[in-house]
């Protein structure tokens, strides 16, 4: 598979080579996957975040066994986001795998619901390096800068 150059009128593309010999183009669809544990105040304005992100097609919150409010607020997203409620806890990773199960995106994303100074322009430059086809993995750090890899 490759990835298109996207344009501003045109959101990126992957182009796939099918058993047919067909090649198809369809726009890349990233999904956003969320361990949640105890994460009662700050989780609301993340998600709330997430869903106001241009070019993420998909929340995928994973409540992993919360004791606190965390699992109610989920709920009070609906079908706005897509909810793993895990009881009992059974770790981040583990939380991380679900949630990459239930997700419907090319492009899975992982963000700590703790992010407490995320923006869209933040997203938006996590994922331009992987939508553009420059890298294959990126690392974010909550400072600002960006490791890239193109492994």
């Amino acid at each position: 598979m490759s990835l298109a150059s996207p344009t501003r009128d045109h959101p990126p593309t992957l182009t796939a080579i099918t058993e047919s010999s067909l090649v198809t183009q369809r726009p890349i669809r990233v999904s956003a996957v969320v361990p949640v544990f105890n994460e009662e105040t700050p989780v609301a304005t993340f998600v709330e975040i997430l869903l106001g992100c241009v070019r993420i097609d998909e929340v995928v919150c994973v409540n992993d066994g919360s004791t606190d409010r965390s699992l109610g607020i989920l709920h009070r997203f609906g079908d706005r986001i897509i909810l793993v409620d895990l009881q009992p806890n059974r770790g981040k990773g583990h939380a991380l795998a679900e949630g990459t199960r239930k997700a419907a995106g090319d492009i899975v994303v992982f963000f700590d619901a703790d992010l407490t100074n995320l923006s869209p322009e933040h997203v938006a430059a996590l994922l331009e390096p992987i939508t553009t086809g420059r890298a294959r993995a990126v690392l974010g750090s909550p400072g600002g800068d960006f490791l890239y890899s193109v492994a």
